[in-house]
């Protein structure tokens, strides 16, 4: 089985790919996963080149007209290095109908590459939050897939985001509601269920249980249930520094992301309205917000040549 985690940055999609990777699940090499950092010390369990391979795309689909970047691999090893910012969070041009055909091809040779390491290994799991956006392109090339939602609530997650990356609630909130409407809409037809992460930090062997038992369900064979001792020792309580009370959200949080967050606590994925997956005031903020980065970057390019221009200036001063 091809096990495919889904969810929101900074929701929780690391603690339950590594728990499904401590049921026996591949995730890769060591020397093929990322590493942890200061805002993920328990690690982000996402292979490098899969990410590597969605950075790509998504910094291709916001480029400039004309500007071509070269996709990650053997031929292109300084390709992160090159970026001067990541584009995760732009996430409107990213629609499977406005991508060029030479890109999408690009992108199938890389992920059948990735597939084929993969496939040695089954039952694997992979996980990504840019999967959300990225899955309909892997849809296609994947034989045996089950999704595995993973919830956390909207607030909580912005919250989250605002202290890691200064972005506004509202930003961060339809964000949220951008990446789970858009895994559903992509997942639909697959085996799959959610996993809420709130849950899973309150009681970490019944969900980790149900995980495994709904894995079983959707037909994922080879995995085993880690003993209480592991679980509790990888969940620990400082893997949630946000929690929030339903009656303390109103003023944030929108009908739509409460429809969404509702159906990802209960499960019941095939309720939810296909006119909410399809919201189109979230698309007008987060077009807005598009804009005002795109302007913002413009910005401090000029101000970073000129302040280039004016410190070779002022050494030349000094040599006259």
């Amino acid at each position: 089985m091809q096990i495919i985690v889904l969810g929101m940055h900074r929701a929780g999609t690391s603690a339950v790919t590594r728990l499904i990777n401590m049921m026996g699940a591949w995730l890769g090499l060591e020397e093929q996963i990322m590493l942890a950092t200061p805002d993920n010390p328990k690690g982000y369990w996402e292979r490098n080149d899969a990410y590597q391979l969605h950075e790509w795309l998504m910094d291709a689909v916001n480029a400039d007209a004309g500007v071509q970047i070269r996709p990650p691999g053997p031929e292109n090893p300084d390709w992160d290095a090159q970026r001067p910012y990541s584009n995760w969070y732009m996430t409107c041009a990213v629609k499977p109908s406005c991508i060029d055909p030479e890109l999408r091809q690009t992108f199938t040779q890389c992920a059948q590459k990735i597939l084929r390491v993969l496939d040695n290994h089954r039952p694997w799991v992979m996980k990504d939050p840019r999967l959300c956006l990225l899955l309909p392109f892997w849809r296609p090339l994947l034989e045996a897939p089950i999704c595995v939602l993973v919830g956390r609530h909207p607030l909580a997650t912005a919250r989250s985001l605002e202290k890691r990356n200064s972005f506004p609630l509202h930003f961060s909130m339809a964000l949220w509601e951008q990446h789970i409407a858009r895994a559903l809409l992509a997942s639909s037809g697959i085996p799959r269920f959610s996993v809420c992460y709130e849950d899973l930090m309150e009681q970490p062997s019944k969900t980790v249980k149900s995980l495994y038992e709904k894995l079983q369900e959707c037909g994922a064979r080879g995995l085993h249930l880690p003993v209480e001792r592991e679980i509790r020792a990888f969940l620990q309580d400082d893997l949630q520094h946000y929690r929030i009370a339903e009656t303390d959200d109103s003023h944030w949080i929108t009908p739509a992301q409460r429809e969404l967050w509702k159906a990802l606590r209960t499960s019941r994925l095939e309720e939810v309205n296909l006119e909410i997956l399809e919201h189109h005031s979230r698309t007008v903020v987060l077009q807005g917000y598009e804009t005002l980065f795109r302007t913002q970057r413009i910005l401090d390019e000029r101000n970073h040549r000129l302040y280039i221009a004016q410190t070779t200036l002022a050494t030349v001063e000094q040599q006259l």
